[in-house]
């Protein structure tokens, strides 16, 4: 399932959704991210140069390869985390758990069901 929410309760009674990028039940959940293969200045500029209104110029997340992409990745393993836990009790706990790089790494995870 593309997209599919979950509602975070912290306790004290303050609800929030997020959603899953693609959940399968009792099998993964994947969270997506976009890395950058340049540094944001050079990539606003090459957008520029292709004529993209400001609000077009999408850039990364982060530059790949960089500390602040590793924490961008294990950022998004956490995000995919908290969503297997905001998960209903009713449902299996999948055993993997998923972060892309769109177009360029994989990282899975695999949890036993004691792990959560």
């Amino acid at each position: 399932m593309f997209e599919r929410g979950v509602t975070f309760d912290d306790g004290a009674g303050k609800r929030s959704t997020g959603r899953i990028d693609l959940y399968k039940r009792g099998c993964f959940v994947l969270e997506t991210k976009q890395g950058t293969d340049t540094p944001d200045q050079q990539a606003l500029a090459a957008k520029a140069e292709l004529g993209q209104a400001a609000g077009k110029r999408r850039k990364g997340h982060a530059v790949r390869g960089t500390a602040k992409w590793g924490q961008m990745v294990e950022a998004a393993r956490e995000q995919a985390l908290r969503y297997v836990r905001a998960l209903p009790a009713s449902e299996p706990r999948p055993p993997f758990v998923a972060v892309v790089d769109i177009g360029y790494s994989i990282v899975v995870n695999c949890f036993q069901a004691k792990s959560w």
